[in-house]
């Protein structure tokens, strides 16, 4: 796993939970996802659109693990459940 490339939210998650443990996702990429790339994300459970950079997923620790060592993938965040002010 590329530590640097998870926040340390995600980071601490991971190292806690089962592999079979999911966890809600930004996923940020270098550039717009090409149609390959798109189907490598969906191989691993990860539904994107090619020509996207910047998407949500729910994950499971395992894929955080896969996701962080494509190098076209340049950061992975733990999204937080937001609350009406």
């Amino acid at each position: 796993m590329d530590y640097q490339k998870l926040d340390a939210a995600l980071a601490g998650e991971v190292e806690r939970a089962s592999r079979e443990t999911a966890h809600n996702v930004f996923v940020h990429a270098a550039a717009p996802l090409n149609a390959g790339q798109a189907a490598e994300l969906a191989a691993m459970g990860v539904k994107s659109e090619p020509g996207g950079k910047i998407f949500t997923a729910t994950v499971l620790s395992e894929a955080v693990d896969k996701l962080s060592e494509l190098p076209w993938i340049t950061y992975v965040s733990l999204a937080k459940k937001r609350r009406p002010l």
